[in-house]
């Protein structure tokens, strides 16, 4: 009788806000990571 699921199309795009949080959390984890195997193999 009713066919709902032929109806439902779901697209999942990430908001470029959220992006861009993502990637600078990432970043900041690199460069924390690389900060502190310099700062143990300098020591």
């Amino acid at each position: 009788m009713f066919d709902l699921a032929s109806e439902i199309t779901v697209n999942v795009v990430p908001e470029p806000g959220t992006l861009l949080l993502m990637a600078s959390g990432l970043l900041g984890l690199v460069l924390w990571g690389r900060r502190k195997r310099a700062l143990i193999e300098t020591a």
